[in-house]
């Protein structure tokens, strides 16, 4: 798992559900790391991989990440029930590892929510 940050106080969490898509999901997570609102939790469970995807996900290096890794494929749903159970902020948005959003995706997502 990757290293977490105590004092980091996401806006909304990010959970990304992946098994086998290094590249996907490589592209997907960059694009979360270059939104306008940076206070985000990256949530990446890696289903049983066998292609690195974790690896590459984790050599990223960046504070916002965090890597869960199922040691073997338990589907898609109990991946994002997973990531759900370990967010840190009241807010999960969930991404499929193939989505690339633009820069201001969880900008114009949060508004939806606000009292």
């Amino acid at each position: 798992m990757s290293q977490k940050n105590s004092n980091f106080k996401p806006v909304m969490s990010v959970v990304i559900p992946t098994c086998d898509r290094r590249t996907q999901t490589l592209a997907c997570v960059e694009s979360l790391l270059v939104q306008t609102i940076e206070d985000i939790e990256i949530i990446v469970v890696d289903d049983g991989s066998k292609d690195g995807t974790a690896d590459a996900v984790e050599y990223l290096g960046d504070r916002r990440i965090k890597v869960l890794r199922n040691m073997r494929n338990k589907g898609a749903n109990a991946s994002r029930n997973r990531g759900g159970l370990e967010a840190s902020s009241k807010l999960v948005g969930f991404l499929d590892s193939d989505c690339v959003t633009y820069t201001d995706w969880v900008e114009n997502f949060l508004p939806t929510f606000d009292d």
